[in-house]
């Protein structure tokens, strides 16, 4: 047939050798998310639009929070070349504070944290005491 076979991992369009983690959607869009060894430009990370993949540079010493403000920063331009027009769309710099404010502040501020993963779950409330 001409479905997709069970277990068969995509490959990269733009950047070979990168490899696949997982596929997430924005706005119904699905996008395909990879770690690449290198990216032009010496990137930390790269979302192309015109195929709905994200890449994050793969460097082994980065720290937690600075991976996860890659993906942040990569999901913002998603979301922003998804879901906005052109001219409404995040500049660099707009997606680059939200993304490190918003890392720092979940980090600050763990309650915060821990809410927005509760809220997110599919787990019950506790009960009430």
């Amino acid at each position: 047939g001409g479905g997709r076979r069970v277990g068969r991992r995509p490959k990269s369009r733009k950047i070979p050798g990168a490899a696949y983690q997982f596929t997430i959607r924005v706005s119904g869009y699905p996008v395909r998310v990879f770690l690449a060894v290198d990216l032009p430009d010496d990137a930390v990370g790269e979302y192309y639009y015109d195929v709905h993949e994200l890449y994050i540079r793969n460097v082994p010493e980065r720290s937690k929070p600075a991976l996860a403000d890659a993906y942040v920063h990569e999901l913002l331009h998603a979301i922003s070349q998804i879901s906005l027009s052109p001219e409404d769309r995040l500049a660099e710099r707009q997606v680059n504070t939200l993304a490190t404010v918003l890392v720092d502040t979940l980090i600050r501020n763990p309650e915060l944290r821990v809410l927005l993963v509760h809220l997110l779950s599919d787990e019950p409330d506790p009960p009430a005491s």
